[in-house]
């Protein structure tokens, strides 16, 4: 019996120590309150349809049958670059290409290398030619010089990218 009072409140008046079960709140007309959220958001809806209709009339997406390209376009943007090195102290070490720079030092005029932008390492021989593929968009590479002997410091160098396919680099 007493599991029939608490499961249907019972009559008259009940103590129970379930607060969930005490409810105060007024009740409520839900679907009046649907209904009229409903019928707003309709009309809402149909003026965004009208001014999307409107829009897509005035400015049109070009597809493409509408591009046209040159003859000899094509959508490759490098290129390949080959760097003379010559003028090396010592032919000890490392030469390291990046493309842009990192930073500016003004005080001393050096470009520094972006680290993340690197593109080709060589061993560092006067002489010797790297090649490397280039993109066309890039303005400069930045060449690091790391020597295997203690007796030298590192050297930055850097080099205008002015569409040639030949640079000449010299560490004199």
């Amino acid at each position: 019996m007493l599991i029939g009072l608490f499961g249907c409140g019972g009559e008259g008046e009940s103590v129970s120590s379930n607060s969930a079960t005490e409810s105060n709140a007024q009740p409520t007309n839900s679907n009046a309150n649907n209904q009229g959220a409903s019928q707003g958001s309709e009309s809402s809806n149909d003026e965004a349809k009208e001014s999307d209709s409107d829009n897509e009339e005035s400015s049109k997406s070009p597809t493409s049958h509408d591009l046209v390209a040159a003859d000899d376009f094509n959508f490759r943007t490098d290129q390949a670059v080959t760097v003379n090195v010559s003028g090396l102290p010592v032919e000890q070490g490392k030469l390291v290409f990046y493309h842009g720079f990192g930073f500016y030092d003004e005080t001393s005029n050096i470009h520094y290398p972006a680290y993340e932008n690197r593109l080709t390492s060589s061993f560092a021989i006067n002489g010797t030619e790297v090649t490397m593929q280039v993109d066309s968009n890039w303005q400069h590479l930045t060449i690091e010089w790391l020597p295997m002997n203690a007796n030298f410091n590192e050297v930055y160098r850097a080099i205008e990218l002015d569409g040639s396919n030949s640079y000449s680099l010299s560490f004199e």
